[in-house]
């Protein structure tokens, strides 16, 4: 397997197949994270990494990181980044295609010195030290459970004495 950080535009229509597979069936169902992806692609004023992960030629899966801020009263308290979303095709799940992703996003965002990771999902996260936001008094941007909004510091300061609200890009709609 290899994880490239572009994706060709070529490969768009079969990446908006997988990521509608790798939800469709799940607990959580497809809720327009494909069209999501377009959007912070096509935007001009949020940053954004891709990581492409193929196996034989065929696209298995993709992780996007975007733009997030934690802000508390109007003010940014930290800059981070939000992964949204993560997507495994069906054939290649539970082969460590959404590890290896997961590893390659997180170096990334240490090299480029963001203080955390936001992600918005289940128990899978957990293995990876993402704890829910509000253990560390970071809210969510929307109504959420508790649960399923989480973070990691990435930096070894943590998220120490930051606090508020998180932030993300306009094209997530909240």
């Amino acid at each position: 397997m290899e994880i490239k950080k572009s994706l060709d535009e070529n490969d768009v229509p079969a990446l908006a197949n997988m990521i509608q597979e790798a939800f469709t069936g799940t607990d959580h169902g497809y809720s327009g994270e494909s069209e999501l992806v377009t959007a912070l692609r096509k935007s001009n004023k949020t940053s954004t990494y891709d990581f492409v992960a193929w196996d034989a030629g065929m696209l298995v899966g993709y992780a996007l990181l975007s733009d997030a801020l934690i802000i508390d009263d109007e003010q940014p308290q930290a800059s981070g980044l939000v992964l949204a979303p993560l997507a495994v095709a069906p054939i290649a799940q539970k082969h460590g295609v959404g590890k290896a992703l997961m590893s390659e996003i997180e170096t990334v965002a240490k090299k480029h010195g963001y203080s955390f990771i936001s992600i918005l999902g289940g128990d899978y996260y957990r293995q990876f030290g993402y704890k829910a936001a509000s253990q560390f008094g970071i809210e969510a941007p929307m109504e959420v459970r508790d649960e399923y909004s989480q973070i990691k510091p990435m930096r070894e300061e943590g998220l120490t004495d930051v606090h508020g609200t998180l932030k993300y890009a306009p094209e997530f709609g909240i």
